[in-house]
């Protein structure tokens, strides 16, 4: 769903870009949301999203971290697609004077992007399960920022 998701922003991105005469504000807009979009998948395939399966095999109650995980992605393609929204607003106008509601697309969906990415480090290397080589700061950045983002509003026994 992920790939799916980026896929779909970069063919906005291309769309929205090859619709219009070309401008060089344009071009630099394109640029800067292909880059996020490369940023994005970057941040997603970094560490716990390449081990989700290993931790899915290793967890003692499987089907609570594969629900878990499995809201955390919907709400990651969501952030991908409300980015993608925001590509359009930016690259459709560069330099025209942007609405209050742009910043839910332009500034919202990387945000949210951010923080599901957070709770699925939360859930891959949360209590149970380690970080192989314990980067100083990552997981302790997803356990305290994650942490509330539990749907059931119930903390995870894993």
């Amino acid at each position: 769903m992920i790939l799916i998701a980026l896929g779909e922003s970069i063919l906005v991105i291309g769309m929205v870009f090859g619709g219009e005469d070309y401008a060089a504000e344009r071009a630099a807009a394109f640029a800067v949301a292909f880059a996020t979009s490369a940023l994005l998948w970057r941040i997603y395939f970094h560490h716990a999203g390449l081990l989700l399966t290993e931790a899915l095999s290793r967890a003692g109650m499987r089907g609570r971290l594969g629900g878990a995980s499995e809201r955390t992605h919907l709400l990651i393609v969501l952030s991908v697609l409300v980015t993608a929204v925001g590509y359009e607003l930016v690259i459709d106008h560069p330099y025209g004077s942007p609405r209050p509601s742009w910043l839910l697309f332009v500034v919202g969906g990387p945000v949210l992007f951010l923080l599901a990415r957070m709770r699925l480090e939360y859930e891959i290397f949360g209590p149970g399960l380690t970080s192989p080589g314990d980067r100083p700061g990552g997981s302790a950045a997803a356990h305290a920022g994650a942490a509330p983002l539990d749907v059931d509003g119930r903390a995870d026994p894993w």
